[in-house]
């Protein structure tokens, strides 16, 4: 069964995603460079702002769901862990601060380190602003502008995923066609590179009944993305990739 689109990674899944050292990871989020949240529990919260350091409560109400941590609380939490944390950030609204209520009495609100996540469009945001490239299934940070190019026989992804270049072939897609390679390039780097048509269509917000509709002004699009004649597509990466029915059958042995 083909997996979703994320909605958000841990940060060690971020890691491995960029091939990054565990300190740029941590040092991009404490700095406030890369926001990173928590799930709320059901609480009631304080909405508000603060003037002159004093908070100022806008209304009461009951929350849970996804929040921001401030930088400030997430240096505590690498720190040490853990941390108590009892304001935090809307992701719907940046200036709106989101306080524990003291009426009712509540528990503290205690987070671990693993407990911290980054959502997707924050992560490809990060992404597309500090030009994290894609190459070869891994992903590599470019912190300068005239950064080498990849030699042509590698396979390469650039950040937006409107240029691919497989074995020194470009190929520059729409936004819709970007959607589906990337959602492709994804499933392949987590080891389930066989998604199904339908589904593909439906991330890339397509109304079309088939794939080839969405690459009709690519020609040579079966030579970027393969089918196993059954409804399911994979990147034509030059690797040995089985068909989804064969992957299915050698787990079950």
């Amino acid at each position: 069964m083909p997996f979703p689109a994320r909605d958000y990674y841990s940060l060690k899944l971020l890691q491995k995603r960029w091939n990054a050292p565990w300190e740029e990871i941590t040092h991009v989020v404490e700095t406030g460079h890369l926001r990173a949240c928590v799930h709320l529990p059901v609480r009631w919260m304080e909405y508000g702002h603060y003037e002159e350091s004093k908070f100022i409560v806008d209304k009461t109400a009951i929350c849970d769901g996804m929040v921001a941590v401030q930088a400030k609380d997430t240096r505590r939490i690498f720190a040490r862990g853990e941390n108590t944390v009892c304001v935090f950030q809307s992701i719907k609204r940046d200036a709106y601060l989101l306080r524990l209520a003291a009426e009712p009495p509540q528990k503290p609100l205690k987070f671990a380190l693993e407990e911290l996540v980054v959502l997707a469009k924050d992560c490809l945001a990060f992404e597309q602003e500090h030009k994290i490239e894609v190459c070869d299934g891994h992903m590599h940070l470019l912190h300068a502008d005239d950064a080498p190019e990849p030699p042509a026989s590698n396979t390469v992804f650039s950040h937006d995923y409107h240029l691919v270049r497989i074995d020194g072939q470009n190929y520059h897609l729409g936004e819709k066609q970007a959607v589906v390679v990337r959602s492709l390039h994804e499933a392949m780097i987590a080891g389930r590179p066989w998604l199904f048509g339908k589904t593909l269509l439906k991330q890339a917000g397509s109304t079309s009944n088939r794939l080839r509709d969405i690459f009709r002004t690519q020609p040579a699009w079966k030579m970027l993305i393969k089918s196993d004649g059954r409804g399911y597509y994979c990147l034509n990466l030059p690797a040995d990739v089985a068909p989804p029915h064969e992957q299915t059958l050698r787990e079950a042995v």
